[in-house]
């Protein structure tokens, strides 16, 4: 696994700089005046390494290559973001609303949440994006699960979704600036 980061770590850092372009020409239009983006700063190997000894478990090779590159993106969702590890674990400032979403969703029969790991938010309660580490998926990576309530959207890689993500962008700031 660890031979083919180097051919993952440069595919992450172009999507993620092909989503970024897109969402700073959004927020020019009107609509995403508030969409502010910030980039995290490189997650150590050490901070990598405690979180999977946290969650019990290696995390998929985009998603440490993303790290790698930024411990969390503000804005990159257009309307929510990419999580830092320190936001996700026991006193982060999101693990009580994503405690708080696992538990709902149990309670309506939704527990196949669970045991997600959530790596970013939708910008919208009970929005959120995560890693599901009982449903693995191409190349030795976790299936990636954009949580809807209404209508959820599964991914095999973490690159998938940003592709998506950079489509997605791309057709709202259409419609928008058709808008105008």
């Amino acid at each position: 696994m660890g031979s083919r980061m180097p051919d993952i770590k440069p595919k992450i850092a172009d999507l993620v700089g092909r989503l970024a372009l897109i969402v700073e020409s959004a927020s020019r239009l009107e609509a995403f005046r508030s969409v502010r983006l910030q980039p995290g700063r490189p997650a150590s190997a050490d901070e990598i390494l405690a979180y999977e000894r946290y969650l019990g478990r290696r995390l998929p090779e985009s998603y440490r290559a993303f790290l790698e590159l930024h411990n969390g993106y503000k804005g990159l969702l257009l309307t929510g973001d990419m999580l830092s590890i320190q936001e996700v674990v026991p006193d982060g400032r999101r693990y009580t609303a994503i405690q708080n979403w696992k538990r709902s969703s149990v309670r309506y029969g939704l527990g196949e949440v669970l045991d997600g790991i959530v790596i970013g938010s939708k910008g919208q309660a009970n929005m959120w994006v995560f890693l599901d580490p009982n449903r693995p998926s191409a190349e030795n990576e976790l299936t990636l699960v954009e949580w809807d309530p209404s209508a959820s959207l599964e991914f095999p890689t973490l690159m998938a979704f940003f592709e998506r993500e950079i489509t997605s962008h791309q057709n709202v700031i259409a419609l928008v600036g058709r808008r105008r």
